[in-house]
């Protein structure tokens, strides 16, 4: 099933083992064709990479919300198939972003270390901040 399927009125056919009703919502990644998940995944990637380098962790959902479907377009763009911000998807997005916060920071410290962006505490932050962007833009 693609997001192409929902205008036609063939989402309710649809259905996974252990779904509630037979049912599967567009809010679950198995909703989804193969391409729309690989967008999915790329864009949590993206919107990680996103708070790691530019926005840290929003706590405005308006705002993590045009982070995640910014990431979105570039993960469209970079695999070459249109998966729409419908609000399934961007739930989707917003879901497994906000269940995984901690992950997230754990996630993010062993990207840092790995990519040699550990702060320095001798600075402020907004020259930690600028260093660490410095040194991404080099990789």
């Amino acid at each position: 099933m693609s997001l192409d399927d929902l205008n036609n009125g063939t989402c309710s056919q649809r259905a996974r083992h252990g779904s509630k009703h037979g049912v599967l919502k567009s809010s679950k990644i198995g909703f989804y064709d193969e391409k729309d998940k690989q967008n999915v995944y790329y864009t949590w990637k993206l919107v990680m990479l996103d708070m790691l380098l530019e926005t840290g962790w929003e706590d405005n959902c308006s705002t993590l919300e045009a982070v995640a479907i910014e990431c979105l377009s570039s993960a469209c763009a970079r695999t070459g198939h249109i998966t729409e911000p419908m609000t399934g998807v961007v739930k989707l997005i917003l879901d497994k972003l906000l269940n995984i916060q901690g992950k997230l920071v754990q996630e993010a410290k062993t990207w840092l270390l790995a990519l040699g962006l550990q702060p320095d505490i001798t600075l402020t932050p907004e020259d930690d901040m600028a260093c660490i962007r410095a040194h991404a833009n080099t990789l």
